[in-house]
């Protein structure tokens, strides 16, 4: 391996190099030096050594986005062991879960938290508590609890310690649940080296950017944000809470250039120091503010079990398209296949499979579960389970979750395309579409669930007649829900699953029983 992908040693070269430079600097004021990261995770390392941590043992962080989180995953790896992000959303079943799917020796999590795991029925193979900032006393759950003071008593930040190789592992990440029961993704290095420099594919990135972070770090995309900060010795801003609401007023203090968070419509700003953004596809509305306000954007695709593969960069921009497939280090191949994995010709829907030439520059598997990994990894190829197209010219273009999708008297929907379509009334401000089963029970019906603009008293007939015109006649929704808000992870992805838990409630309006007739 040529280059050094390691976090940890990339922080540490830059300490050497400019040791009072700002690494890292919360959204509440808080800030930390290259120098300081890194005699503090050493310090970490040290101390968990002392309680029995070791090479590939797991613990789980259940932090919010802060520099407590980043000192704390240095200090995991510094000692080979592995950094387990927990969605700080998480408790009951779901936390239970992660605990004994990762086989966890240790919890670092917040005081906010930690009233959640008097909860469980299990504590699995749990030793040790640690509750950064604690600052009273609480109830004992049966095994040890320790604050950081506590544990880093004995630290010693001149203690040395082997480094990472690029073949240990980075982190593991969750994926969200939308579909099914979460997958511990098993993230190393390289991937997440090939992530962070692929979110702003065939940019400059400079010592003096400023990137910003606002996703949980249970999420690939923060972890991949400050390993750009650790890569080009930039500075990384961090929000412990998400929110878009305050995205562009945080860019605006801190003097963010680069984001790959949401990105949210521009306000009515004349300028701004931000030059870079990243988004899954790039639309036509983007195309004036930027133009406007001298920003650069990039499309991408990826997932957290892959590094960011296609890829557009901001001279490349088609609308609608993710991108092509990112060329050079590590060598990634890509096809579009039907479902025996045979190539498909351009223009044609199908699956994405991918593989790349350099090792551990894609995920090592899921956690604890070999067939499924097995089942991801069929034929030599990562199946994405999404469905996309590549046209003649090498854009690839997402069409939706193959999982996602909704078969209705011999035709598959896409939901994505159907949402779309929905999206598109002037008074729906988001939807997300899902099959319930139809009267025979062997396929499904589709339904929307919506919610409107504020004030709109748009009603179930109307969107119909809305969608008729620019809708196949069997993608058109049979049900509708109108609802105030969708369920989301803390990554704001819809929670699809929860909306199929109750489909047919009250609320639920039929086209059938509304005696709507669809024209032939």
């Amino acid at each position: 391996m040529i280059k050094n992908t390691v976090m940890p040693t990339l922080i540490r070269d830059w300490a050497k190099k400019k040791p009072d430079a700002i690494f890292a600097e919360e959204t509440s004021g808080e800030k930390i030096t290259f120098r300081e990261m890194h005699q503090e995770a050493i310090r970490v390392a040290f101390a968990l050594q002392k309680i029995g941590i070791t090479h590939n043992d797991t613990v789980i962080t259940m932090l919010r986005t802060s520099i407590d989180s980043m000192r704390f995953w240095m200090g995991i790896s510094w000692l080979k062991a592995i950094d387990v992000g927990c969605n700080v959303e998480y408790k009951g079943q779901l936390l239970e879960y992660i605990i004994t799917n990762s086989n966890a020796k240790a919890i670092i999590i917040a005081q906010e938290f930690y009233d959640r795991l008097s909860s469980l029925e299990t504590m699995g193979n749990l030793q040790t508590v640690i509750v950064p900032d604690l600052q009273s006393t609480l109830p004992d759950i049966g095994v040890r609890v320790l604050s950081k003071d506590e544990l880093l008593k004995v630290a010693d930040e001149n203690a040395t310690f082997p480094d990472p190789d690029p073949w240990d592992v980075a982190c593991i990440i969750y994926t969200s649940g939308t579909t099914g029961p979460s997958k511990g993704v098993i993230v190393y290095w390289p991937q997440l080296y090939g992530t962070a420099t692929g979110d702003f594919y065939n940019e400059k990135i400079k010592e003096t950017d400023v990137v910003y972070g606002l996703l949980p770090m249970s999420h690939i995309a923060n972890r991949a944000l400050v390993c750009i900060a650790a890569i080009y010795g930039c500075k990384a801003i961090l929000r412990k809470q998400v929110s878009i609401a305050e995205f562009w007023n945080d860019i605006q203090r801190f003097g963010v250039t680069l984001s790959v968070a949401p990105i949210p419509l521009f306000p009515d700003i004349s300028e701004t120091t931000f030059r870079l953004g990243m988004a899954s596809v790039v639309t036509p509305e983007y195309d004036v503010p930027c133009k406007k306000l001298g920003i650069k954007m990039n499309a991408c695709y990826s997932m957290s079990e892959i590094s960011i593969p296609i890829a557009s960069g901001s001279k490349n921009i088609k609308h609608g398209s993710c991108g092509k497939l990112r060329s050079g280090w590590p060598g990634y191949e890509a096809r579009i296949v039907n479902e025996h994995d045979q190539p498909l010709p351009p223009g044609e829907e199908g699956e994405l499979i991918l593989r790349a030439s350099e090792p551990w520059t894609m995920f090592g598997g899921y956690l604890g579960m070999p067939e499924k990994t097995l089942e991801a990894w069929r034929n030599g190829w990562f199946h994405t389970g999404d469905l996309l197209k590549c046209d003649e010219d090498g854009n690839f273009y997402f069409i939706g979750r193959k999982k996602d999708s909704i078969r209705r008297k011999g035709d598959n929907i896409s939901c994505f395309e159907v949402e779309t379509c929905v999206n598109s009334h002037p008074e729906i401000q988001e939807s997300a579409c899902i099959g319930v089963p139809d009267d025979s029970g062997f396929e499904d019906e589709v339904k929307i669930v919506a919610i409107r603009t504020a004030g709109s008293n748009l009603t179930p007939e109307q969107l119909i007649n809305f969608l008729i015109p620019i809708m196949p006649r069997f993608m058109i929704p049979r049900y509708i829900e109108f609802v105030d808000s969708l369920p989301r992870t803390e990554t704001l992805r819809v929670q699809k699953f929860k909306l199929r838990e109750n489909a047919m409630n009250q609320d639920t309006w039929d086209r059938v029983k509304a005696g709507i007739k669809l024209p032939r």
